[in-house]
């Protein structure tokens, strides 16, 4: 597997993971990121805003899964548009794009990392827990785009690898 920046021609293959996988969980609704008017252009997106990236999971260079961060404030970022492809999860590659994400965001000076999410993901939850994020009781001031999203979570990144 390799994780690298997101090419114009990896739009569609990370567009319908992301849609698939909230269809799944019945999130296809207004308020989550399956109506962000940037989902079908990732790439033009993340080329255009400051201290912010997006990175997709190859494997044999079938896209399996991306992850993105862009700026909250000077020292929090959003984690933003973490998934995997159904029949790819379990396998670390989820894993391995959030270490990878992580440092990037630590390499733009980020010393927090925030998220939204959804109690319908399932997975994701214990997921971020594992990996460090806490509970909030709310989302940040100004954060919340996706309305639908019913979790809230945030990790210091300055301390870890």
């Amino acid at each position: 597997m390799d994780i690298q920046r997101i090419r114009e021609e990896d739009n569609a293959d990370i567009s319908v993971i992301i849609k698939a996988s909230l269809e799944a969980v019945g999130l296809n609704i207004p308020g989550t990121a399956y109506t962000d008017p940037q989902l079908n252009d990732l790439f033009h997106y993340y080329q255009n805003q400051d201290r912010a990236a997006y990175f997709i999971a190859l494997d044999n260079d079938k896209v399996i899964g991306g992850v993105g961060f862009g700026p909250v404030t000077d020292s929090i970022c959003e984690l933003q548009k973490c998934y995997v492809k159904a029949s790819e999860r379990n396998q670390g590659v989820g894993q391995e794009l959030l270490k990878h994400v992580i440092n990037e965001a630590k390499r733009n000076g980020f010393k927090y990392m925030y998220l939204e999410s959804s109690h319908l993901l399932q997975e994701a939850i214990p997921f971020y827990e594992k990996n460090g994020f806490r509970s909030l009781n709310k989302p940040l001031p100004n954060q919340q785009n996706h309305h639908a999203m019913d979790i809230w979570m945030l990790k210091e990144i300055s301390k870890s690898c």
